[in-house]
């Protein structure tokens, strides 16, 4: 059975450590090899995605992605590139 089983992998959009509360659950976005990245219950995925910053002007965007699976592989450490 994968570890990850019912988690979807996200990336924050900077190399900041990140705490996001969803329903009483706290994920740690931690940074490695660069990347700022956690794994998030399947059920809280579009929230997370959900949530913006504001930016130059006001302008708002979502700093939240899900990760492909190249910088899975290099967060995890299986893969450099």
């Amino acid at each position: 059975m994968d570890e990850h089983e019912g988690y979807t992998a996200i990336r924050y959009f900077q190399e900041v450590q990140q705490f996001v509360i969803v329903s009483n659950v706290t994920y740690h976005f931690v940074v490695q090899k660069n990347i700022c990245l956690a794994w998030v219950k399947d059920e809280h995925v579009n929230t997370v995605l959900g949530i913006t910053k504001s930016c130059c002007g006001g302008r708002t965007m979502g700093v939240y992605r899900l990760a492909d699976e190249t910088a899975i592989r290099r967060w995890s450490g299986i893969s450099e590139r």
